[in-house]
């Protein structure tokens, strides 16, 4: 298991203090912890969140997360058309109620996130229904072949929560969810999960404490409670882990650490992490240029990738496409590289002159990256092509409002995975129906076409290839663009030891110990 805390400002409480050696205290720039019910948010702090107080039927790895390990249920199958799993449940988990963990639960609470039709219910989609076998077996029956299954399911989003607690407070998993489930506001102030931690308090945009809880199944963990401190400021994060009243510091970027290498009472941690920094473009009224394939070629070849990782991102790679270099299918990709002729003739032979373009985007550090400072650099790049960016830094909340009402026509996002089959990628940035192809108006047919391909095989050389073709086509379908796969970097103080990244939580927060 593992696990996160995160927060976002400088208004923590006083028994939040790292001081206490069974309390943990974290700090990290939040924009999108709204709410604690999986069911209505995909956002990364609920994937630091969740497993705090919840789990799920399988985790990954962490070492290796191709490889997809039990968790709730202690094993499952298939059957040989891909269409039909089966997951056999562990007998001694209990939720903080006292109640029993069964298949009921399951099925209530997979069925809710699929129902209330919020932003994660695409990690149902492939669900048609789900059968109690018995208290501790649970069928998944899908629409179609899919070879990804297993991996889908580890996602933080398909946590488990007590389903007699939830109906009690206005839960709902049957189809009419979408309009009465009413659970939220009982998710986002009482914890009902299999987790280690329970909530304790939540001070909306200022901090968030679990604690931990008696009748865990598991491990105890390390630290009696966790606070989690939202930080927006790298360097206020820098100031506080110096000072030693947070633990870790989520959010330096890479000249930061570089500098704090030699400080006395604080470790700097960096690893390759699968996180992306990218833009995205769509056709908007304002901006109709980018429907054309030809422009958004031109904006792919004119961004000076190299310079972005060099000043911004510690030298970290780039891949092809919106899947993280170490997918399936990522590594054998080449990227597009800078050619900043190449962006003129593409404008040219799209017969697009000189035009600008508002950006908005979320005023926010992103896995170490400024988004600001991000894009003053492509605004530079792109003028040297004719493309006049207005630079417009808005609040998370205005941002992610905006993209989702696809009324952005050019913008920056993040993505960390949640699930390590290519399939996570896929499905919401390379199909036109996807999450993104929403939001960006994608026309891109072929992404559904090979989609399905890709699920139904289950030969491993037969699916990388398939992943192979399908990164190539988004690459050049050029409407999502990777600028960066940052490092991860952590500054943690030294009275904590074995501090890593975890590779679907952003911190193995279960392996943390104190120091010796």
């Amino acid at each position: 298991m593992s696990g996160c805390a995160t927060s976002n400002n400088n208004n923590a409480a006083n028994d939040g203090a790292a001081s206490a050696d069974t309390n943990l205290v974290i700090g990290m720039a939040l924009g999108d912890l709204a709410t604690l019910d999986p069911a209505r948010v995909l956002a990364d702090a609920m994937q630091l969140v969740i497993p705090l107080y919840s789990d799920t039927l399988v985790d990954v790895n962490q070492d290796d997360p191709r490889q997809i390990e039990p968790a709730l249920a202690s094993s499952w199958d298939v059957s040989d058309d891909l269409k039909t799993y089966t997951f056999h449940l562990r007998d001694d988990v209990t939720f903080p109620s006292g109640n029993k963990l069964t298949a009921d639960d399951v099925e209530f609470s997979l069925l809710r996130i699929k129902n209330v039709q919020g932003a994660s219910a695409f990690k149902m989609g492939m669900v048609e229904s789900i059968d109690v076998i018995d208290p501790t077996t649970i069928q998944f029956n899908l629409v179609g072949a899919d070879s990804s299954f297993p991996s889908r399911m580890t996602a933080p989003y398909l946590a488990i929560l007590d389903s007699k607690v939830l109906a009690e407070n206005g839960g709902v998993s049957d189809e009419t969810a979408v309009d009465t489930d009413t659970a939220q506001a009982f998710l986002d102030a009482t914890t009902i999960g299999t987790g280690a931690y329970e909530l304790s308090k939540w001070n909306r945009n200022e901090d968030i404490i679990f604690t931990a809880r008696e009748g865990y199944w598991g491990d105890a963990p390390t630290f009696t409670k966790v606070t989690i401190r939202n930080i927006q400021s790298a360097s206020t994060q820098r100031q506080l882990v110096e000072r030693g009243d947070i633990d870790i510091a989520m959010d330096i970027d890479p000249d930061t650490a570089a500098s704090l290498k030699d400080s006395t009472g604080v470790s700097v941690g960096s690893e390759q992490s699968y996180n992306l920094n990218y833009i995205a473009m769509s056709d908007t009224p304002a901006n109709p240029q980018f429907k054309d394939l030809r422009v958004r070629q031109a904006v792919q070849a004119a961004i000076d990738y190299e310079g972005i990782s060099a000043a911004l991102g510690g030298n970290a790679p780039r891949p092809a496409a919106v899947v993280p270099i170490g997918f399936l299918g990522a590594d054998q990709v080449d990227p597009i590289e800078t050619d900043v002729a190449r962006a003129k003739a593409l404008l040219a032979e799209a017969g697009v002159g000189e035009f600008a373009v508002d950006v908005t985007f979320a005023n926010v550090i992103w896995y170490g990256v400024s988004q600001q400072a991000l894009w003053e650099k492509i605004k530079a790049d792109l003028s040297q092509v004719g493309i006049t960016l207005n630079l417009k830094p808005v609040e998370y909340a205005n941002w992610i409002e905006g993209y989702r009402a696809s009324s952005l026509p050019l913008t920056s996002g993040l993505w960390a995975p949640e699930d390590f089959d290519s399939s996570s990628y896929f499905d919401p940035f390379g199909r036109e129906d996807g999450i993104y192809g929403k939001r960006t108006k994608m026309v891109f047919p072929i992404g559904q076409e090979l989609y399905e391909k890709y699920l139904s095989e289950i030969d491993p050389s037969e699916r990388e290839a398939i992943a192979v073709e399908f990164i190539t086509e988004m690459r050049d379908h050029a409407t999502l663009i990777p600028i960066i796969q940052p490092k991860k970097i952590f500054v943690y103080s030294n009275r904590i030891d074995n501090v890593k990244y975890s590779p679907d939580m952003q911190l193995r927060m279960f392996d943390i110990t104190l120091a010796k």
